[in-house]
């Protein structure tokens, strides 16, 4: 991905308030997140991020263009305000992810690091809405945080963003391994799960899921 495209996503966010800037800067430039995830979005794609707080990946594709689209969903009104003043042009939805209003569905849909923020119930319909949302040869991209020793630092830095209420959590829960798999797996997708977690969330793991169907096909 361009260096200049992560730098003019960046720039975008000069126009907010310190913190949101700053956190902008910072994730853009050390969490491979971004890199990765807009390399599954192909020219010419819709990307739909759930979840999408600052609006930082919806930005980044508009940034590398070539008919790229995409639309972030976020609950928090603060971080709405935020995107919407970084990037105008760039659509986000106000919205709860149990909660979603009628979207059109996409070529890449994305959950990163929202998961663990919901409890059990909740987490079933967030995945199912996801996956409802995916276009018939869509991929869908989990990142999360997992249990085990590795992401010790990275729950503790979770706990602590949600404390001093910078995320809003209605119950913190990390995964065990392979429960995420399972669950994805349960709903007909194939999955493939690695390590992109980055000199700041040690331990967090992506899970690319895609149809059986579309899998066969490629």
């Amino acid at each position: 991905m361009p260096d200049v495209s992560v730098a003019s996503a960046a720039r975008r966010y000069r126009r907010c308030e310190p913190r949101h800037r700053w956190y902008a800067r910072c994730k853009y430039h050390l969490d491979p997140i971004y890199a990765v995830a807009a390399g599954h979005a192909r020219p010419g794609t819709r990307t739909l991020d759930l979840g999408a707080g600052l609006n930082l990946l919806a930005v980044l594709l508009h940034e590398l263009g070539e008919g790229r689209r995409a639309e972030g969903v976020e609950r928090d009104g603060a971080k709405v305000g935020a995107a919407r003043r970084a990037a105008p042009e760039v659509p986000i939805v106000e919205a709860d992810l149990v909660d979603l209003p009628p979207l059109e569905p996409a070529d890449l849909v994305t959950l990163i690091d929202v998961l663990h923020c919901f409890p059990a119930a909740a987490v079933e319909r967030v995945l199912d809405a996801a996956c409802a949302l995916l276009a018939p040869r869509g991929t869908l991209l989990v990142r999360e945080t997992t249990a085990d020793s590795r992401a010790g630092w990275t729950r503790t830095l979770e706990r602590v963003a949600i404390a001093a209420g910078w995320n809003a959590a209605d119950e913190v829960r990390f995964f065990e391994a392979g429960e995420l798999c399972a669950r994805l797996e349960s709903r007909g997708l194939v999955v493939s799960e690695r390590d992109v977690s980055g000199p700041l969330h040690p331990g967090n793991r992506l899970y690319v899921a895609r149809r059986r169907a579309s899998v066969s096909a490629a």
